[in-house]
């Protein structure tokens, strides 16, 4: 009786490891209600893939992402390697034909309009305006410090997105030498830069006068109330705040539903006090570690021990703000306990629809 207890316990434990450990890819769906749709929209969200496969030909992923149904796709960086070559400037071509990034890019831009902003590790590639050619070839539409429209079954979308602050600014693209035939087209959706400068007055962190935007004093006012642990207030990460507040301090009087993508959750109280309803963010790979439902998350880049937004959808202001985080894909840098790689999927809602 006893060795049958024991091999009992033996294999329920195994399992549970089995379980912990698994890398298996799996979908997961947040709904959120608003009053800017009046139909079923989908945004489906892949975060840090770092060059991983799933499956042959990444059939694991896309039946996933066919699954999902998108009316939109989006990117939120992190997902090139900033392999050794890529670091030091080669090869020649970066997405080669097999490239994990690739597949993923290629099945995604067949199945919906596909956005994206780069993340900290694209921003470690030497030849990124190769990077960003190639994408823009495959049908990516970059973002970073850009607002794009997009009309979809039951509503209307402003995508706004921040590259990562390591570029020197929220859109990578500032800098590099790219002719007007290799800058990526529009394809008809409207583009338009604010110059206004106001934040949202109605959120309890922060409270600022219009004519104070401008200042230096600000931009250090901002920070100090963002939760930066690695970043503290470095010149690039305030540069960094300050361009978001610049391009996008208007968005709060959108009619349109306001989306921002940008690698970074930690600077998710910026993104709220901008006035965006949502944001979809990646970065911290579900803090590595996690048990559920204690302790979403043990580390974070940028955030440190016990990340306050590692994974998973947070609400404020009556869904008013939604900040979906992506524990991201990549099974390379450590092993993920209880953290499976995942596809994310924002389901926005008419109010009062069952």
């Amino acid at each position: 009786m006893n060795k049958l207890l024991t091999g009992g316990a033996v294999a329920c434990a195994a399992v549970l490891l089995c379980a912990a450990v698994s890398n298996e890819p799996i979908k997961r769906e947040y709904t959120v209600r608003t009053d800017k749709v009046s139909g079923v929209v989908r945004i489906a969200q892949i975060s840090d893939l770092h060059d991983c496969m799933f499956g042959e030909g990444q059939s694991k992923l896309i039946a996933l992402l066919e699954s999902a149904r998108p009316d939109v796709i989006v990117l939120t960086g992190d997902i090139v390697e900033d392999t050794q070559l890529l670091k030091a400037g080669k090869p020649d071509v970066i997405l080669y034909k097999n490239h994990p990034a690739r597949i993923v890019i290629e099945a995604a831009v067949k199945l919906a309009p596909v956005y994206m902003v780069l993340g900290n590790h694209e921003a470690n590639i030497a030849c990124r305006e190769r990077l960003i050619n190639e994408l823009t070839s495959l049908g990516v539409r970059l973002v970073g410090g850009e607002k794009e429209y997009l009309i979809v079954k039951g509503g209307e979308i402003l995508i706004c997105g921040a590259d990562d602050p390591r570029f020197g600014g929220i859109n990578a693209r500032v800098g590099a030498t790219m002719s007007d035939k290799d800058k990526p087209e529009s394809a008809g959706i409207g583009t338009e830069r604010s110059s206004s400068h106001i934040l949202a007055d109605d959120v309890g962190y922060i409270h600022v006068k219009p004519r104070d935007a401008d200042s230096e004093g600000f931009i250090k006012g901002v920070s100090r109330h963002i939760d930066e642990d690695c970043n503290k207030d470095t010149t690039e990460i305030n540069s960094w705040r300050g361009q978001l507040i610049h391009e996008y301090s208007a968005v709060a009087r959108s009619r349109a539903y306001t989306l921002l993508l940008s690698h970074r959750p930690e600077e998710y109280r910026l993104y709220r006090g901008l006035g965006f309803d949502a944001a979809m963010s990646g970065h911290a790979h579900g803090g590595q570690w996690r048990l559920p439902p204690l302790i979403n998350g043990v580390y974070a880049p940028h955030q440190g021990i016990f990340p306050s937004h590692a994974g998973g959808v947070y609400r404020y202001d009556d869904d008013r703000f939604v900040h979906i985080v992506s524990r991201g894909l990549s099974t390379k840098r450590c092993v993920r306990i209880c953290n499976r790689p995942e596809l994310c999927v924002l389901r926005l809602l008419p109010r009062g629809r069952a």
